[in-house]
């Protein structure tokens, strides 16, 4: 990789090549795929236990260090390297909307979890009327200041709209089991 953390001499290198898990005068290319997935993933099969403790895999790693944060959190520098390996595209499968089929194909009152997530605190309190839960969390985010959109905008979890998001789920869910039951 070319990011500095993982260059020949630095830390991470330090920590994958002191691990014992891989041969340092053998390429990539020549590598079978459990060391490959050694190396990527930090186990023998992707998502399995990690062999060693100090080797994340390079997929796990970067994903944590660099793509699960946003570019408000990196330096310019990190992100101008970057930029040559990402692209963003809409994804094929949700159309952007970052949730499965499944999830989409739930419907409470018409609508989908992304229909819903896409009102303001207002309107879903609107929407949710005959729902106490739901409505009362909205209400208290109103009074707190948060009658943005919930998809347009990353919300942490522990400032209770994550609550509010989950309550609808379960609705949600609610509503679709008592339709199937009939």
């Amino acid at each position: 990789l070319e990011l500095p953390a993982f260059g020949v001499g630095n830390y991470y290198w330090k920590q994958y090549t002191g691990s014992g898990l891989f041969d340092l005068d053998k390429k990539y290319r020549d590598y079978t795929p459990e060391e490959r997935n050694l190396l990527l993933f930090g186990s023998r099969v992707p998502g399995g236990p990690r062999e060693h403790k100090k080797v994340e895999g390079i997929k796990n790693q970067f994903q944590r260090l660099c793509l699960m944060k946003g570019p408000e959190e990196q330096r310019d520098s990190i992100l101008k390297r970057l930029n040559r390996f990402l692209s963003e595209k809409t994804c094929p499968d949700c159309g952007g909307k970052r949730y499965s089929e499944a999830a989409l194909s739930h419907r409470y009152r018409g609508k989908n979890i992304v229909d819903i997530l896409e009102l303001s605190a207002a309107d879903a309190r609107d929407f949710f009327r005959d729902n106490k839960k739901i409505r009362k969390a909205l209400d208290a985010m109103i009074e707190v200041g948060l009658p943005l959109s919930f998809m347009d905008r990353h919300i942490p979890a522990d400032d209770g709209s994550a609550v509010t998001v989950a309550a609808i789920f379960a609705c949600m869910h609610t509503s679709c089991r008592r339709k199937a039951r009939r």
